[in-house]
């Protein structure tokens, strides 16, 4: 781990000090082939700002925090601690190995759930190397000797999604599918302080999280619940409760009554959970403002704000599907929290494109969410037929992502692929015993996923829907094609 060094800019004067970063870490600071998850964390006095470079951006608190980002490549990281009288700055390093000709493959299948899949077929090819194996009673499988990069193909009876262009030695690869039926639990309790019972103008954020699922409780206007939480795994599961009480005016947020949270909450399949009291608190309030950019030839679809609780997990504040480019929203000051800002716009085309700020203060002017135009599909030419394996499919540039190429028909198996091109093939699997089915009609699509500089990250521990960062997305309209006969 390399702390770096703490450089001050515009020395101090007698009106005060610059700020003082007294550590500022990456773990881990080494990383296997492919990348992943890394947690930036800080420790700072003095200071009233903090940024950190590399498409971070403003974090908080301004004391002692932490956020996660994905990372792909050695990457240096630079903290910037800012106050009247200057800033400061300290550098983390993440190194990540590098990309052998030849490795032995130990990869996961897993579930959307991240839990692993037994059984699954699995095809690893690059250039001329090519093998089929089955995943293990613990979603686990091994192949030596492959050459890098290589593609990995999770294939079922019904579909198969397909990784281009993996380096990574520990890929964990997504089936899209659920397993069996999850355990439940119920939770039950009330609520001290806010505003009860709720009129119309009051609601509720109520969440529960655990390693294991995020369950919506919904709005309790009585101020007392009973609710059934689901979970993947094992027959307990352990989180905590989130809820934030807000008063709307007009549709938008004017107060918050309150927030608080309960931890160490267990669940235990079939049983009830009972006394789960949550204690809400006050909380004082700011402003952000900004403008909405999108294309000249989109409509903006909505713009909404969630309080990010966690680095994965938010609490919704407002949506607001007025068409007015402008904003200033009232939000919750709480500590160790930070703002998640997203729009989303469509065109007349049927492209859909949607953006994020991530780790914003609860107070800011200025702000600036740009849409991004979706991709634009260039070939085959809509409703083309004679599609083989060796047609060629592409499409426009989407900037800071890779892509989710979607192919899909009503009576034959789907096809994704992950690649961080702009163009893709529909998948040859005759030898693993999906091949591609003849004069059938198909609709395929595109989307693009960011900041996603890789797909090693797709595959990083946990898969793809353990991503720890908030991604803006955007989906290109849909075209059809037919297979050849």
């Amino acid at each position: 781990m390399d702390a770096g060094t703490d450089a001050g800019t515009d020395a101090g004067t007698d009106a005060g000090t610059l700020p003082t970063i007294n550590s500022f870490t990456a773990t881990p600071s080494n990383l296997a082939t492919g990348g992943g998850p890394v947690t930036l964390a800080w420790d700072v006095t003095d200071a009233t700002g903090l940024s950190i470079d590399q498409n971070v951006g403003p974090v908080t608190p301004v004391t002692v925090g932490n956020t996660t980002v994905l990372v792909g490549v050695t990457t240096t990281f630079t903290l910037t601690a800012s106050n009247a009288i200057g800033n400061s700055t300290m550098t983390a390093e993440v190194t990540v190995a590098a990309v052998p000709p030849i490795q032995t493959i130990n990869g996961t299948v897993v579930d959307n759930n991240g839990l692993p899949v037994p059984g699954e077929t699995v095809l690893i090819a690059a250039a001329s190397f090519s093998q089929t194996v089955v995943s293990d009673g613990n979603g686990a499988f091994s192949v030596p000797d492959v050459p890098t990069p290589y593609d990995a193909t999770v294939i079922e009876t019904t579909q198969a999604i397909q990784y281009k262009g993996l380096t990574r030695p520990d890929p964990s690869l997504t089936a899209f599918i659920f397993l069996s039926e999850n355990p439940s639990g119920t939770l039950s309790g009330h609520f001290v302080g806010g505003t009860f019972p709720e009129t119309s103008a009051y609601k509720t954020d109520f969440i529960f999280a655990s390693p294991q699922t995020v369950k919506n409780l919904g709005d309790q206007p009585s101020g007392t619940y009973s609710s059934t939480v689901e979970w993947p795994g094992p027959t307990t599961t352990t989180g905590t409760l989130y809820a934030l009480q807000i008063h709307n005016l007009s549709g938008l947020p004017v107060a918050y009554p309150g927030y608080g949270t309960l931890s160490s909450v267990t669940l235990q399949v079939g049983d009830t959970t009972a006394g789960q009291n949550v204690s809400l608190s006050p909380v004082t309030t700011g402003t952000v403002s900004g403008i909405v950019t999108f294309p000249t030839n989109y409509s903006l679809l909505f713009k909404s704000v969630a309080l990010a609780v966690t680095s994965d997990l938010t609490l919704p504040l407002l949506s607001d599907s007025s068409a007015d480019a402008g904003f200033i929203y009232v939000t919750p000051v709480i500590s160790n929290t930070t703002l998640v800002l997203a729009a989303a716009a469509t065109s007349v085309a049927g492209e859909y494109s949607a953006s994020l700020k991530t780790g914003q203060p609860a107070n800011g002017s200025g702000l600036e969410i740009n849409i991004p135009a979706a991709p634009l599909l260039i070939r085959p030419a809509n409703s083309a037929t004679g599609v083989t394996t060796q047609t060629s499919f592409s499409w426009t540039p989407y900037s800071g992502g890779v892509y989710e190429f979607r192919a899909s028909s009503g009576s034959g198996p789907a096809f994704y692929v992950l690649t961080a091109g702009t163009t893709a093939t529909l998948p040859d699997l005759s030898s693993a015993g999906l091949p591609l089915p003849g004069s059938t009609e198909y609709s395929w699509s595109i989307v693009g996923l960011a900041p996603v500089l890789s797909v090693d990250l797709l595959a990083a521990p946990g898969g793809i829907n353990n991503l720890v960062l908030n991604l803006s997305e955007s989906v290109s309209a849909s075209q059809t094609f037919t297979t050849a006969p």
